[in-house]
């Protein structure tokens, strides 16, 4: 969750999370990239009650 609120919210680049994170860029990508598909699915299944 900290990962998407940093992207969308402080508009943080890919390097900007690999940097605060301690990993490499393209491995940031695929955590945000799964984060937002999980998220996806939670407001889905949310709107679906």
């Amino acid at each position: 969750m900290e990962l998407l609120i940093a992207y969308y919210e402080e508009q943080a680049t890919y390097e900007d999370l690999s940097k605060r994170l301690g990993i490499p860029e393209g491995q940031c990508r695929v955590k945000l990239f799964r984060a937002k598909n999980r998220y996806r699915k939670i407001l889905l299944a949310a709107n679906k009650k």
